[in-house]
């Protein structure tokens, strides 16, 4: 097989989350029957429903002016105010403590010109963590298409995926001219339950721990 056809290969990637839209709707409308602080009491948003191509999502809605914001849908608490807490971990070293706070919010105004905090969300379940179900190439274009035309003003923005989980939904992502965001490090463990059946006959061995990064991803 030739490099060419190498390269071109479909990356494989299991589809092991479902959003079942009797789940999705429950969810949409607690957070429209019930008061979004009244729930959880750092975080203003809008919740809604949106389906694409037989798929079915949270969508969460956020204007610029929301912030300081929960950082699941605020970036810039994300990557600023939460970087500023973990400097806590500097407190033996408070010059080290200082000079890292003033780096970080020296960055602020940039994260905040970037728009990414005057958004609309995909399957946003309000999690830090939010597994996103197998997208194709043609799903993804039918959401940037339905999304930009209704939100002309807001970044596009899918939290959540990962370089080891996500390989396929990132590809196509990237192909549609979605950016990848940097969000931060997770640790993954290898699910052996597959093997089991295999656990009496074999000598006991470590699970397997691989480290991956978290992505966010923006419309291009």
């Amino acid at each position: 097989m030739s490099g060419a056809a190498t390269m071109e290969r479909p990356v494989q990637q299991a589809d092991r989350v479902e959003n079942k839209p009797a789940k999705v709707a429950a969810f949409v409308s607690l957070f429209n029957e019930v008061p979004v602080r009244d729930l959880i009491a750092n975080l203003k948003t809008k919740v809604e429903t949106f389906e694409i191509a037989g798929g079915v999502f949270p969508l969460t809605l956020n204007d610029a002016d929301d912030a300081p914001n929960c950082y699941i849908c605020c970036p810039t608490s994300a990557y600023i105010d939460y970087a500023i807490d973990e400097t806590r971990n500097f407190a033996a070293h408070p010059l080290l403590r200082s000079a890292l706070n003033a780096l970080i919010r020296a960055c602020a105004p940039l994260v905040r010109a970037s728009g990414l905090d005057h958004q609309a969300q995909v399957n946003n379940w309000l999690y830090s963590t939010n597994p996103v179900p197998l997208l194709n190439r043609p799903t993804v274009a039918s959401l940037r298409s339905a999304l930009t035309a209704r939100f002309t003003d807001r970044a596009i923005v899918i939290r959540s995926l990962n370089d080891i989980a996500d390989p396929a939904t990132i590809a196509v992502l990237k192909a549609e001219g979605f950016r990848m965001l940097a969000a931060r490090q997770i640790y993954i463990f290898a699910d052996r339950s597959a093997a089991r059946h295999e656990a009496r006959s074999r000598p006991p061995a470590r699970d397997t721990v691989r480290a991956g990064r978290k992505w966010r991803f923006q419309r291009g």
